[in-house]
C-alpha cells in the first residue's frame, strides 16, 4: 500500500464537501422541524362535526342505494366539516354527506360508495361520499373531509388524527 500527502488542492475540495454536507443537514433539520411543529404544535381546528353520525353504525347503511344528487336538499356548505374523533373512530361512523344531494361540478367522476382493495393493500376498505365540490373518506379509523377547490385552506387537515 502507498499513500500520499493531502495537497492543498484536496484540502478545498475536502472543505467545499464539508461546507456542503453542513448546509443539507440543516437545511433537513429545519423541515423536519416544521413539519414537527405543523403535526403536533398548531392546535387542530374547531371540531365541528355533527355527533349524530357517532350514534349509529354505519355498517348498517346499503352503500348501493345512493341518493340522487340533484339539489332538492341540503348542499355542501349546509353541512359542517367532520374530524376524527381523538386518534380514531372505534365504529364505523354514518355517511358524513348523507343529507347533501348538491350535484356534482361539470366533469367530476363520481366515486361514491365503498372501495375494497384488491391489490397493493388487499382488504384495505374505504367508503367515498361526493356532493358539490366536497369529498369526504372514511377509511382505517380516519374522516377526511375536504373540498376540491384547488385551495390548501380547504383541505384535509387531520394531521396528529
Amino acid at each position: 500500500m502507498s499513500f500520499r500527502s493531502i495537497g492543498s488542492g484536496d484540502r478545498a475540495l475536502i472543505k467545499i464537501i464539508l461546507r456542503l454536507t453542513k448546509w443539507l443537514l440543516g437545511f433537513v433539520a429545519f423541515l423536519v422541524g416544521g413539519l414537527l411543529v405543523y403535526a403536533f404544535l398548531l392546535p387542530r381546528p374547531p371540531d365541528t362535526t355533527n355527533p349524530a353520525i357517532f350514534l349509529q353504525d354505519g355498517r348498517s347503511v346499503n352503500y348501493c342505494d345512493l341518493p340522487e344528487l340533484d339539489g332538492s336538499g341540503k348542499s355542501a356548505d349546509d353541512i359542517p366539516k367532520a374530524y376524527t374523533p381523538g386518534c380514531s373512530y372505534t365504529t364505523i361512523p354514518m355517511p358524513v354527506l348523507a343529507e347533501c344531494t348538491e350535484p356534482l361540478a361539470a366533469g367530476v367522476v363520481d366515486m361514491r360508495g365503498l372501495w375494497l382493495g384488491v391489490s397493493g393493500r388487499v382488504g384495505h376498505l374505504e367508503r367515498i361520499e361526493q356532493c358539490g365540490n366536497r369529498v369526504v373518506v372514511t377509511a382505517f379509523g380516519i374522516i377526511h373531509d375536504f373540498r376540491v377547490d384547488g385551495t390548501l385552506k380547504n383541505g384535509a387537515r387531520d394531521v396528529g388524527a
